[in-house]
């Protein structure tokens, strides 16, 4: 698991092989992705953007659900 903590927001992720769906004969690997966003600050938060991109290790960028990094989020504090 990997975790950074930025303005007092906490961001983690966990990540795990899924034997049950992948195909190892065919080169067919699935993974599940846990992320956790956590606010440890006194300032409430509202998450207006996420990104998250998938590399693979030889292949490089595979998947994208937005753009930029391997996990940025943008927050707006709230009055």
């Amino acid at each position: 698991m990997s975790a950074e903590t930025l303005h007092k927001i906490q961001i983690s992720v966990k990540t795990w092989f899924r034997e049950d769906l992948s195909n190892l004969d065919e080169g067919s690997f699935f993974f599940n992705y846990e992320i956790t966003i956590h606010n440890a600050g006194d300032v409430e938060v509202q998450l207006l953007r996420r990104y998250w991109r998938v590399d693979h290790l030889t292949l490089g960028s595979i998947r994208t659900s937005s753009r930029k990094q391997l996990l940025q989020c943008l927050f707006l504090a709230l009055p």
